[in-house]
């Protein structure tokens, strides 16, 4: 009898303990970014498009970054060369504005931050 009442307390801490992980809030991906002004969300929100930020790495050292509308999804991509470092805050905060502004396809360039934006 005294194994079954210490099983079912032990039980019952798991299940709090459990309940308590779920409450947890998820940490959102995009928080670093939501500080930036103009915001993803301010930019989904003017725009109805879903925002995705993801870093990128490409052959061509010149590109910056790039905006690109794929369907309903908004692509906000900065060359990523050493992940963890928020060099690229301030190339996502001109792409945002861009797509504020109604670009869609569009392309940064290092070289004095130079625009080429497709049709």
């Amino acid at each position: 009898m005294r194994f079954i009442s210490k099983a079912l307390a032990a039980i019952c801490i798991f299940h709090r303990i459990s309940l308590a992980l779920q409450r947890r809030k998820v940490k959102d991906l995009r928080e670093p970014y939501e500080r930036l002004e103009p915001s993803p969300s301010d930019v989904e929100r003017m725009t109805d498009l879903k925002v995705c930020i993801r870093g990128v790495r490409w052959d061509d050292r010149r590109v910056k970054g790039k905006l690109r509308q794929v369907n309903d999804v908004l692509y906000v991509e900065f060359r990523d060369d050493n992940p963890g470092y928020f060099w690229h805050i301030d190339t996502v905060r001109k792409l945002l504005h861009l797509a504020m502004l109604g670009c869609r396809n569009v392309e940064l360039y290092d070289e004095s931050d130079r625009l080429k934006e497709d049709a």
